[in-house]
Parts: structure tokens; C-alpha cells; sequence
């Protein structure tokens, strides 16, 4: 199933207070640059000098996002558990922790286990719209992973039912919805749900290409090739679009203009991103792999 993979709102930069411990800050920086290991050692340093209190709870926290980042679930369930258990641990860190543990189950395909940890969170105190959506959303792709697409739908409509549901977490719900529909192949359904996305109240436009992108891919799915790159174009002309998406972009467009044999459009697009500032040089490797690919096959055309 295609979708982001589910990841916390893990905000390095917690409120450790004003006089965070270099021990803090060395954690913080092992976990930034993803040297989970090393990050694991240092939150436990910390914690067994400072045991107790709000701040111990998000050092507990963090261990269990270190043992995540190392892939050890199974640990990171029980580091998790005991953050949210501990006597001063604020909503904010009970719930992330939860999230945390019901990702680490996800992760070990205990379905049933990370979607009971989930619904756990539902009954906190001070749980807000923000964290139910992704619960829902969570728990929605754990059905969806089973198949199970009329209650995966369920839980997705949920979000967009939330009062405060914040504007990416009901693109979320339209995307899950598309694709759910996408498996069951109905691309016109799943279009539909897709564009919804750019109606959605505070959506920023550059959160609207991966949909654009989507719609694209279904139409060429349906073989409907001038729509799709029309698509595209629209995507292009979309305000405040980041030099990453717009590669993204013109890389689908050159290669639906190379499989309808337009060998010298494709080269055009490719060689838009070759002048693209923000994209990495092994995107441009690819891009010029993929001109000297088209190339090739223009010459055999001769």
C-alpha cells in the first residue's frame, strides 16, 4: 500500500528547560544526525541522574524513539510503556509515547496489539483533535494493511469529521481513502477523493502536488496520457512549489513523453531539472542517465 510511513511528531527541541544538561544536548545531536545508539546511551545517562519528574518522562520517551530508530520494537514497546506510565509525565509525552508503542507494534506486524495501544490514547485526558487524526490515520493504515478496506475508510472519514483537524491530516484522509480505491481499481473514485485535497480549508498549495502527482499517475494507469500530463502541468504551475517537487514532477512527465515515444520533449523535461538549484547531484545523475537512455532510443528510431 502506498502511503508515508507513519512516523511521530517527535520535536527534538522538548522543553528539557532552560538548563538542559550538555548530557541533553549530546542525546539531542546523536538523535538529529540518526546515531540512534548512541542516542539510546546518552537519554539513559540522563535519566538515571534525573529519575524523576516531567523531564524524566521525555528522556523515557526518547529512549524508546532511539531503540525505534535502530529498528529494536520489541524493546522500544516496553521503553515507551514506561514513559507513559510515570507519575509525572505530561499528556503530551502519554500520548507520543503511546503513539510510539503502537508504532513499534505496527512495525513487529502485531496489528491487533498497536491498534489496542492506539485506541488507548482515545481515552487520556487532554488528548486533542491533533492526535486523534493520527490515530485514526495510524490505525486506518494498519486496516487498510489487512485488507480490511471498509474499516481502514472508516477510520479515515473519522479524521474529516475532527472540528480541528489540521489541513494535512485531512489530505491524509483523502489519500488513504484514493487509496483504498486505487486498489480496488476504481481510479475515477479515487481521482475524485484526490482532488478534494486542494478544497481543503488551509491547505498550503505546495501540500497539494503529491496529489496532483497521484492523480497523474491514476490517469496514466487509465491510459489517459494527455490528462495525465496536464496534470503535471498544473503541479508546475503551483505557487510556492520546492525545487525537490518540481524535479519530482518533471521526471514523471519525461518519462510518460518517453513512453509515448516523444524522445525530445522527454530530453526537455529532464534537462529542467538539470537547472533546478535544491536538487541533489545523485537526482541529477539519474536525470542524466535517463537523456543519455532517450538519446539511445532516438538514434534507433533513425
Amino acid at each position: 500500500m502506498r502511503r508515508k510511513e507513519f512516523w511521530l511528531a517527535v520535536v527534538i527541541c522538548l522543553a528539557f528547560g532552560t538548563a538542559a544538561r550538555a548530557g541533553v544536548e549530546e542525546a539531542q545531536k546523536f538523535y538529529a544526525e540518526k546515531k540512534f545508539a548512541e542516542a539510546e546511551a546518552e537519554f539513559r545517562k540522563v535519566l538515571a541522574e534525573k529519575p524523576t519528574g516531567p523531564e524524566a518522562a521525555q528522556y523515557q520517551m526518547m529512549i524508546g524513539h532511539s531503540l525505534n530508530g535502530q529498528k529494536k520494537y520489541a524493546e522500544a514497546v516496553i521503553e515507551f510503556r514506561k514513559a507513559a506510565e510515570m507519575k509525572d509525565a505530561q499528556t503530551k509525552i502519554r500520548v507520543n509515547s503511546e503513539l510510539g508503542a503502537g508504532r513499534a507494534l505496527m512495525m513487529q506486524k502485531k496489528y491487533e496489539e498497536a491498534i489496542a495501544e492506539y485506541r488507548k490514547i482515545l481515552s487520556l485526558e487532554g488528548v486533542r483533535d491533533v492526535n486523534r487524526g493520527e490515530i485514526y490515520y495510524a490505525v486506518g493504515n494498519i486496516l487498510a494493511e489487512q485488507k480490511k478496506a471498509t474499516e481502514a475508510a472508516a477510520e479515515y472519514r473519522k479524521i474529516l469529521e475532527l472540528k480541528d483537524a489540521p489541513p494535512h491530516h485531512k489530505a491524509q484522509a483523502y489519500t488513504g481513502l484514493a487509496n483504498l480505491l486505487k486498489a480496488e481499481k476504481k481510479y475515477p473514485e479515487a481521482i475524485e477523493e484526490l482532488r478534494k485535497i486542494t478544497a481543503v480549508e488551509g491547505i498550503t498549495a505546495r501540500n497539494t502536488v503529491p496529489a496532483r502527482l497521484q492523480i497523474a499517475a491514476l490517469l496514466r494507469d487509465e491510459k489517459k496520457a494527455d490528462q495525465a500530463l496536464a496534470e503535471y502541468r498544473r503541479a508546475l504551475s503551483t505557487p510556492e512549489i520546492t525545487d525537490t517537487q518540481r524535479a519530482l514532477v518533471l521526471n514523471a512527465s519525461g518519462e510518460l513523453l518517453k513512453d509515448q515515444g516523444k524522445y525530445d520533449e522527454a530530453i526537455a523535461e529532464y534537462r529542467r531539472i538539470l537547472e533546478l538549484k535544491d536538487v541533489p547531484e545523485k537526482t541529477k545523475e539519474n536525470v542524466r542517465a535517463a537523456i543519455a537512455a532517450c538519446e539511445k532510443l532516438k538514434a534507433g528510431q533513425k
